[in-house]
C-alpha cells in the first residue's frame, strides 16, 4: 500500500519563544492543560532547555518529539545526555514519517550540543519504533519490583504491629533516621560527593538536581527519609510517594534511594516500611535488579513482577562509555510517570 503523501513540515522549537505552542501541543495530545508541569520540566530543568521539533501543517500540530538534557556521571566522569519523552503523532497524520523525521531532526541538534546519548523508557507502542527505526539499543530491561506489605494479607491496622527486622538496622548502625519536610542542597551535595566516584552510571544527583526533581515538581508530592551518621555526615536519602490513582489498590512508590552502603539502604528501606505499615498494600520500585539498589531491595524481600524496556542511542563515539552503557547497574530514577 502506498504511503500517505507528506503534508507536514518540521519546525525547530525555541522554548523561550514557543512555550505557548508546546503547551497547546501537550493539551491537544493529552486532552488537558499542564502549564505548571511544562514550566517545571522544560524551563526550570537545571541541565538546560529541551530539544524539540514539531510537525506543522499550517496551524495544525501534526506531531512532536522532545528530549530534555540530563547531567550524568559514570565512575566520576561527568557528561551530558538526554531523556526521551513527550512523543506524539496526530491520528490524522499517521504513516507520514513524523516519528522518525522529528526524532532524527532532534538528534542532530542533540549531537551538535555535545550530548553523548539519549535514554528512553518507552511504552509498548513506541518500543518497536525506537529499536527498528531509530536504532536504539536495548542492553537490558528495567524491572518493577514489588514488596507486599502485612496490610495486604492481614488487613488494615495489623501491619502497624508487625515487627520490622529492617527497621532495627538503623539502631544498630548508629544512624539517625529523620523525615524532614525539606533537605538542604548542601546536605545532598555532601552525600553526592561520597557517591559520585563510585556510581557506575546514573543521574548526577546534586543538591540542585534534587531540589528540582523532587521539591519543584507540581504533579507529585514526595516524602523524604534521611540517614545521618553519628558524626553528622550524610549517609543516605530515600524519596517516596503515594500512588493515589483512582481504582488502584493503595500503594507506595519508592522513587529514589542514594546511600553510602548496603546497611544504610537497608536502614532506609526499613524506616519506610515502618512508616507506611497499615497504609498500603505494597511498595513498588523501578530498578535494574543487579544495581546496588536492586540487590538491596531483593535482599529486603522485593520481588520482580514485570520487565520494562530500557533503551539508549549513542550520538558520538562511545568506546569510553560503552562498558557503562551496557552494564546493568544503572540508577534509573528517571523511569517514573512524573518524568515521562
Amino acid at each position: 500500500m502506498d504511503r500517505t503523501p507528506r503534508r507536514w513540515q518540521p519546525r525547530r522549537i525555541d522554548v523561550g519563544v514557543d512555550l505557548a505552542l508546546l503547551r497547546r501541543a501537550r493539551s491537544q495530545f493529552y486532552g488537558r492543560p499542564s502549564d505548571d508541569y511544562l514550566d517545571w520540566l522544560y524551563v526550570r530543568n537545571p541541565a538546560g532547555m529541551p530539544f524539540c521539533h514539531l510537525a506543522m501543517d499550517g496551524d495544525v500540530i501534526a506531531g512532536q518529539y522532545v528530549v530534555i538534557p540530563i547531567d550524568m556521571v559514570a565512575r566520576g566522569q561527568s557528561f551530558k545526555a538526554c531523556l526521551s519523552l513527550d512523543t506524539f503523532t496526530h491520528e490524522g497524520y499517521r504513516r507520514q514519517g513524523i516519528f522518525k523525521g522529528l526524532a532524527e531532526a532532534v538528534f542532530r541538534d542533540v549531537r551538535a550540543a555535545g550530548c553523548r546519548f539519549t535514554l528512553g523508557f518507552p511504552n509498548a507502542r513506541s518500543h518497536h519504533g525506537l529499536v527498528k527505526s531509530l536504532h536504539f539499543e536495548e542492553p537490558f530491561g528495567v524491572y518493577l519490583l514489588v514488596k507486599p506489605l502485612a496490610r495486604a494479607a492481614l488487613g488494615a491496622g495489623v501491619g502497624r504491629v508487625v515487627p520490622s527486622l529492617l527497621g532495627a538496622v538503623a539502631r544498630y548502625s548508629r544512624l539517625k533516621i529523620e523525615t524532614p519536610e525539606v533537605v538542604e542542597s548542601d546536605w545532598i551535595d555532601r552525600l553526592w560527593g561520597l557517591r559520585r566516584a563510585v556510581t557506575s552510571i546514573g543521574f548526577a544527583k546534586t543538591g540542585t538536581w534534587f531540589r528540582w526533581r523532587f521539591d519543584g515538581n507540581p504533579r507529585v508530592s514526595y516524602r523524604i527519609i534521611t540517614a545521618t551518621r553519628a558524626d553528622g555526615e550524610p549517609a543516605g536519602v530515600l524519596v517516596w510517594s503515594k500512588d493515589e490513582r483512582a481504582g488502584r489498590r493503595p500503594a507506595v512508590n519508592l522513587v529514589d534511594l542514594e546511600a553510602t552502603g548496603h546497611g544504610v539502604r537497608a536502614a532506609l528501606v526499613g524506616a519506610l516500611l515502618e512508616k507506611i505499615a497499615g497504609e498500603a498494600d505494597f511498595v513498588k520500585a523501578f530498578v535494574a535488579p543487579v544495581s546496588e539498589l536492586g540487590r538491596s531491595l531483593l535482599m529486603s524481600g522485593f520481588v520482580p513482577v514485570r520487565r520494562f524496556p530500557f533503551n539508549y542511542r549513542a550520538h558520538s563515539a562511545d568506546e569510553d562509555l560503552r562498558p557503562a552503557l551496557r552494564a546493568t547497574a544503572w540508577s534509573v530514577s528517571g523511569a517514573y510517570a512524573d518524568m515521562l
